[in-house]
């Protein structure tokens, strides 16, 4: 899969609107995705016992929504860059060791992906040729986050 020159331009202009406050938006992206999936609350080690609402207010969902944003902005500002497949390897291929070894199930990541389109894109008023942009991008992302799951799996 690749990525066209319109393609990064879309993705990185939308990607404007939740860059202005990374920490608030990963807040609401990852409220939402546990409001939306309880259930994936409990791959959380550091906060799978405490009620939502609560945990809103603690520094450790905080961080955790914060560094979400964060692999996605280092992805996106790379995109169309000399760079962009070390950076990729290495955001995405790290974040395949982390949650491989936590044992995160795949389908949790597409749910997050699915609650992230469902706030950016009446945020950033996505239409269908927006939303193939972004899946583009995030097959890229996640297929190197799975292939590294695969590997260290032994696949």
């Amino acid at each position: 899969m690749s990525l066209t020159a319109e393609d990064i331009s879309i993705v990185q202009r939308q990607w404007e609107v939740p860059k202005k406050d990374l920490a608030g938006s990963g807040a609401i992206v990852l409220g939402a995705y546990l409001a939306k999936y309880p259930e994936h609350q409990k791959v959380f080690d550091k906060f799978r016992s405490i009620p939502l609402e609560e945990l809103k207010t603690t520094d450790k969902f905080k961080n955790h929504a914060t560094k979400i944003m964060q692999a996605l902005d280092k992805s996106i500002g790379a995109l169309g860059q000399g760079n962009m497949a070390a950076v990729e390897e290495e955001v995405w291929g790290g974040l395949g060791d982390i949650h491989f070894r936590k044992k995160i199930p795949r389908p949790y990541f597409n749910d997050l992906k699915g609650v992230i389109f469902e706030i950016l894109g009446p945020l950033c008023n996505m239409n269908d040729r927006d939303v193939e942009a972004w899946n583009k991008v995030f097959e890229i992302v996640y297929g190197i986050m799975f292939k590294k799951m695969d590997e260290l799996e032994g696949k």
